[in-house]
């Protein structure tokens, strides 16, 4: 879209958009806590040292973040939107676009942290399965295409590709979904081995 096929488009939808952006501040910092969980884990895998727990913790402190800043410069786009020049919410736009996208190496580090704990856990019984540790990987691959962004502006590289934008977002949440009973498996064994 053009400037101002964007600003129309942030000046209709102005209340659905703040209301979506309030609600994307709010839930970054659940991240958090759900990494901080994992950085528990993968310490117990990794031993003392704790570089990939750290890069982990780290790497999830900032998805949090590069998920917060775009929804509160959308939300700065659209709070004003009928007063603003076109090109002042088009810039605004593309900046949470940018800034969104171009950060990817913090859940890229993230995920190859997790995979790395995963694939060197010595356990006789892994906390995690290997398999989780190969999706980790996977959906790292996923995020390098990202890097793309400022280059193109259609196709599946595009912000709003095929690639950069559905498959990152669904792995993204796919791994989510599979690490997430994952931990909880491990959390519980953890605590049976603290508890003997």
């Amino acid at each position: 879209m053009d400037a101002s096929a964007i600003s129309l488009y942030f000046q209709t939808h102005h209340t659905n958009i703040q209301v979506g952006m309030v609600l994307m501040v709010i839930g970054a910092p659940c991240y958090y806590t759900w990494s901080a969980a994992l950085s528990k884990i993968i310490g117990r895998m990794e031993g003392p040292i704790g570089v990939l727990s750290t890069t982990e913790l780290l790497g999830g402190l900032m998805t949090g973040v590069v998920t917060a800043v775009p929804a509160v410069v959308w939300q700065t786009a659209a709070f004003r939107a009928e007063a603003r020049s076109p090109e002042t919410v088009q810039t605004l736009y593309d900046f949470g676009w940018l800034f969104f996208d171009l950060t990817f190496m913090f859940s890229l580090l993230q995920s190859v942290a997790l995979g790395v704990a995963i694939l060197i856990d010595r356990r006789a019984q892994p906390l995690f399965p290997r398999w989780v540790g190969y999706a980790c990987f996977l959906v790292a691959a996923i995020y390098v295409p990202l890097s793309l962004v400022p280059f193109v502006r259609t196709g599946p590289f595009a912000w709003h590709g095929l690639l950069n934008f559905w498959a990152v977002f669904v792995m993204f949440f796919v791994l989510i979904v599979i690490v997430t009973p994952c931990a909880f498996g491990a959390l519980r064994r953890l605590e049976h081995e603290e508890l003997a």
